[in-house]
């Protein structure tokens, strides 16, 4: 007989299958950015079992408007911009922030990372942390692609003058993510290689 399958990898096959099914119809990318946040959670938890990573969600800040409605929703106003999307610990002790971007088509805008996220990001490093952005390319139809790009070469990119990366950009400057069954983005050891990667290198390619 043949290997009995991980109950759990197969219903987080199901998770992220139904994550991405979420986003076909015409979705808008705040959507898209919610259903990619998910995807990075789901392999956290895994991570987590594994005993290799904790991923948690950072609160956004914000004011309670009114009472509560029936349904439990109620209306919140921002009290500051948002930084990155994620804390992530390490076994180790060392620790990052991670900011989540997801645009569909082939090229993701630099300015997606606001000051305050970017600002985060470069202080984490500086800390000897890991600061990185997470990108999700999507198109109708397709499998989505991940990339973890350290924030000091999405920073040097802007004072060189881009604007946005493609795709192909992202292929040189960032590093791709293996994916896993149920187009889940394995995205930790892509982390470790984004960062080694511009300790070693800020600048891998030619200025445009």
């Amino acid at each position: 007989m043949g290997k009995r399958p991980d109950w759990r990898a197969f219903t987080q096959d199901q998770q992220a299958k139904s994550i991405i099914n979420r986003r076909s119809g015409g979705w808008r990318a705040k959507k898209a950015g919610e259903s990619a946040e998910e995807l990075l959670m789901l392999v956290g938890k895994q991570y987590l079992a594994e005993e290799r990573a904790e991923l948690r969600k950072r609160p956004e800040p914000y004011r309670r408007i009114g009472a509560a409605q029936s349904n439990g929703q109620f209306t919140a106003a921002p009290l500051s911009k948002s930084g990155p999307d994620f804390d992530l610990a390490l076994p180790d002790g060392r620790s990052g922030l991670i900011e989540v971007k997801s645009r569909k088509g082939h090229r993701i805008p630099l300015q997606a990372v606001g000051e305050v996220q970017g600002s985060a990001l470069a202080r984490r490093i500086a800390w000897n942390g890991f600061g990185i952005v997470m990108v999700m390319l999507w198109k109708e139809g397709q499998a989505p692609r991940w990339w973890a790009v350290d924030w000091r070469r999405w920073a040097h990119a802007k004072t060189l003058g881009y604007k946005s990366f493609s795709d192909q950009d992202l292929d040189l400057l960032a590093t791709p993510c293996e994916m896993m069954i149920g187009a889940r983005p394995d995205w930790l050891p892509a982390v470790f290689q984004a960062h080694a990667a511009a300790n070693g290198l800020l600048w891998p390619i030619d200025t445009p």
